[in-house]
């Protein structure tokens, strides 16, 4: 018997054993609906709940994907005027955590020095008997929140104030206080302005990381985006070190930390004005010559030059500031003369709107929270409320500072630094559990309900502050007969809008204005945004660290990413672990090379700063992201770490396409020779086109794989070993140092898959409508395909991946979970295929372009990957790959990929 037989009948015979003999380890069972479903609800279809996204301040309108009365996924509501049907990275991998094993599930009460369950009656009694305690006395009881806005904000104010409790500042680590507090001194207003990037067609920004934390990441690269095809934007951006957002600009260029104002008041004093500005204002800034501003800056002539005349010839300009360049001794000059400059070019009412600027108020600065600390330690406080705490575990002695508080309240969904000292936990509802409203920006509000049951003894915060109260009401209540209320509209749309505001600004007089400092001299520390974790709040939610970061291809643990002159100074290489010495203390962790770094500069991301406290300026008070002048020394350990990376260079492979003409003389083509057989597509040819132009290398879309395919999470352990199961990778290269090219890659749906012709058991085949289609019951894990696939999309799955309860409701039931000892890989989301075709049969038609929409697709915040059937020659994707700079990955393998990549070549 042949080989290839042999493996055949044995994959047949050992598929029907199973399939006859194996028992499910979940009982299953065939229950009808005792109380039939809601009129138009069809069992085993999903149906779907507008609702608002709480995982930042940015408040993104979110459709939930309801299941049998679960919610299996998360998608951007496309009406939202937000984000427009996008969602990153933190929002789709926030369905998570309303399944988390780890989140509280009723009252827990500290007694001899741990914390035992207890009933909510007794609790809520208990923090009014403490109030009243500490008010006989004459001790404070404060409310300390992370970010509010809408109805909830209002209903704390009332509850302060009924209650006897003082309402101390809501706390961020990212609260861009430094941004408000110019617009104060500047324009009257401490408010954060909306930015229109869309309309603008030249964007110049220095240090905000726009496309990672900075307000409205989604909306910044929908603004983008649209710009881009609309404006032709130009697009500069200045930074101290390498982010995902620089990575993705026009033109990125290196700027000496702490020198973002030396460049502003030569723009300022060289551009000519739109808007007067009076010459009190202008005699207050330096008149630098050009050879100091590039002497303190580090930016050549011709570079300053461009911009100057950039902002000449711009009709729309917009510029900003944000992250590094407004934290420091410099810090708030940077944000003055930001809004100076934004003034005097006329972006107020075009570019940047006051009248309906980003909601929130005002947040404690370090400082502050250094002086509520200080009251902690000398007994004045009786009785300290947190609501979802966030980074306070990063302010210096703070937590050994609240120990003294007589009585400490957490309203928070899960364990914490914060909830693990304190007297009573409140055990608070997942945002899809709850009823409550949101605010954006002040002319929009957004519905947030719930989308299931509180799985668990839980309660909103809203309700848990009106009963309190004894008010008699539930939040839901509460949210009809305040302002603007529950109306239709709201509840069938997601959200409100409502009339602009008349904010009325004007340069205010008597502003006084600072000389900047030199910039810093390195070494340099910065503690840096995170993509995944936001400012450490993600840390929950396992896959984020399942999901590579895109800049260093780094899964699970910690690190600090160095220059390579650095590290070859240093003698140090990949995952050699450094001791990093500064002034608030010492934090050791392993070392990663990149290339995009400048010499000097060390980063650290805020998720992995465990150990190390926040500096606090001490001139402005507010958080200094930068530790100047620090020491790093290799300890002689090392390391192991995660890296999904191959190499950091395309080499001569065809991955992205080559400016010159390659080594046989000709351009990429989409046609090669090959002995294969035609293959014969009827109707659809489903097919990829990614525009690698518009990709920031976000990871939105690898997330979004991971939930809507049931991908399992292998941990930090089978990464080690290179045992990832993503069925997309973000793959990043420095060809150019300081300037990585993001590639997303997934299985290619070859024409002429190497895959399918070494398959023994003919487990992977191409079906009709050209995919690469997987037979999984068929599969004995030969690996034979994953060794021949020159993409290497290809994943096996080594163990049966289980889910800690209630974690395997989150399965997509669209989806099989794939057993051990078979191979996966992408499928286009072939179960929204189907769905379409199913619907498109009922009505009597083919699938219409649009009809299917990918899950990576359907979250890119930048729009940049079109799914189609390029049979349909008016389809979108088939008039894509015609246009210029289309080309595939390793054509001239002749392997005839059904994924598309566009890359222009930029001049300048």
């Amino acid at each position: 018997m042949k080989r290839r037989d042999f493996f055949k009948w044995m994959g047949a015979a050992s598929s029907a054993a199973i399939s006859a003999c194996k028992v499910n380890d979940a009982d299953k069972k065939i229950i009808p609906y005792l109380v039939p479903p809601e009129e138009g609800l069809v069992p085993g279809t999903p149906h779907y709940i507008l609702t608002t996204c709480m995982e930042c301040p940015a408040h993104c309108g979110i459709e939930v994907k309801i299941r049998d009365d679960k919610p299996v996924k998360l998608e951007g509501n496309p009406n939202h005027p937000v984000n427009m049907g996008a969602l990153c990275i933190r929002g789709q991998a926030s369905l998570a955590n309303l399944y988390h094993p780890r989140r509280f599930k009723n009252p827990l009460l500290m007694k001899n020095g741990k914390q035992v369950n207890a009933q909510w009656p007794e609790s809520l009694t208990l923090v009014k008997s403490k109030v009243q305690e500490s008010r006989d006395k004459g001790l404070k009881s404060l409310y300390i929140s992370s970010h509010q806005t809408g109805s909830l904000k209002t209903l704390v104010k009332e509850f302060c104030q009924k209650s006897g409790i003082e309402r101390f500042k809501e706390f961020e680590i990212y609260s861009h206080q430094t941004l408000r507090q110019a617009n104060k001194n500047i324009l009257g207003q401490p408010v954060l302005p909306h930015y229109k990037i869309e309309k603008a067609d030249l964007l110049i920004s220095l240090g905000a990381d726009l496309l990672e934390t900075h307000l409205s990441p989604v909306e910044w690269h929908r603004g983008i985006t649209a710009a881009r095809k609309t404006n032709h934007l130009k697009w500069f951006h200045a930074e101290p070190y390498l982010s995902l957002t620089g990575a993705s600009a026009d033109h990125r260029f290196q700027i000496k930390p702490g020198s973002e104002s030396y460049l502003l008041s030569y723009l300022i004093r060289n551009s000519t004005a739109r808007v007067a500005i009076p010459g009190e204002i202008l005699t207050q800034i330096p008149g630098y010559p050009l050879e100091e501003v590039t002497s303190q800056t580090g930016l050549k002539k011709e570079l300053i030059d461009d911009l100057l005349i950039a902002l000449k010839q711009s009709e729309n300009p917009l510029i900003l500031v944000g992250g590094p360049a407004v934290t420091g001794a410099n810090g708030i000059i940077t944000a003055q003369y930001t809004v100076i400059l934004q003034w005097m070019l006329g972006m107020a009412g075009s570019t940047i709107e006051f009248n309906n600027f980003l909601a929130g108020s005002e947040k404690a600065n370090g400082a502050q929270m250094q002086a509520l600390a200080e009251q902690c330690r000398k007994g004045e406080i009786g009785v300290i409320i947190f609501s979802r705490p966030q980074g306070m575990d990063k302010l210096p002695g703070f937590i050994e500072a609240i120990k003294k508080v007589p009585f400490k309240v957490i309203l928070s969904e899960q364990p914490g630094p914060v909830s693990e000292i304190c007297d009573l936990v409140l055990p608070l509802s997942h945002y899809l559990e709850s009823w409550g409203d949101a605010q954006p920006r002040t002319d929009l509000r957004s519905i947030i309900q719930p989308a299931i049951e509180p799985m668990a003894k839980t309660l909103s915060e809203g309700d848990i502050l009106l009963k309190i109260m004894d008010t008699g009401k539930d939040y839901r209540d509460y949210l009809v007969n305040s302002r603007g209320g529950l109306d239709p509209g709201m509840l069938d749309r997601g959200f409100k809008e409502d009339e602009p505001g008349g904010t009325v600004l004007e340069l205010q007089k008597n502003i006084e204005l600072a000389i900047p400092s030199p910039s810093y001299k390195t070494p340099c520390l910065f503690i840096t945004p995170s993509l995944r974790r936001y400012d450490g709040r993600g840390a929950g939610m396992d896959l984020l660290s399942e999901v590579p970061d895109p800049m260093t291809s780094i899964t699970y643990g910690r690190w600090a990413t160095i220059s390579r002159q650095d590290a070859r100074k240093t003698g140090l290489d990949t995952g050699a672990v450094i001791q990093i010495s500064t002034s608030p203390g010492n934090i050791e962790l392993p070392a990663i090379i990149n290339p995009g770094l400048p010499p000097g500069i060390l980063c650290l991301p805020i998720d992995n700063t465990t150990g190390l406290s926040l500096a606090i300026d001490k001139k402005t008070g507010d958080f200094d992201f930068c530790f100047k002048e620090i020491k790093f020394s290799k300890t002689g350990r090392k390391e192991p770490t995660a890296i999904l990376a191959g190499a950091q260079k395309t080499g001569n492979r065809y991955i992205l396409p080559k400016k010159k003409k390659d080594d046989h003389g000709s351009e990429h083509h989409h046609h090669a020779y090959t002995l294969y057989p035609p293959h014969e597509h009827k109707d659809y040819r489903w097919a990829l086109v990614i525009d690698l132009d518009a990709c920031s290398g976000c990871s939105a879309c690898v997330a979004a794989c991971y939930i809507e395919n049931n991908v399992p999470m292998t941990g930090k352990q089978e990464h080690l070993r290179g045992r990832e199961m993503s069925w997309l990778r973000m793959e990043a290269y420095y060809n150019q140092p300081g300037k990585p090219e993001f590639l997303p890659m997934m299985c290619q749906q070859c024409d002429n898959a190497p895959c399918e012709t070494v398959c023994p058991v003919y487990a992977t085949y191409h079906n009709p409508e050209g995919l690469n289609a997987q037979v999984y019951n068929r599969c004995v894990g030969t690996r034979y395909c994953a060794n021949n696939c020159p993409y290497k999309v290809r994943r096996f799955n080594w163990f049966d991946h289980k889910r800690d309860m209630p974690l395997y409701t989150v399965s997509n039931p669209d989806l099989s979970v794939r057993p051990k000892g078979v191979m996966e890989k992408c499928s286009f989301c072939i179960q929204r295929i189907r769905f379409a075709k199913d619907r498109a049969k009922d009505e009597g038609r083919k699938v219409k372009d649009g009809d299917v929409i990918p899950a990576c697709a359907q979250t890119c915040p930048a729009g940049a990957i079109s799914f189609g059937n390029i049979m349909d020659t008016d389809s979108k994707v088939a008039q894509l790959i015609k246009t210029q700079g289309t080309y595939r990955v390793q054509e001239l393998l002749g392997t005839q990929p059904a994924v598309y990549y566009i890359k222009k070549d930029k001049k300048g």
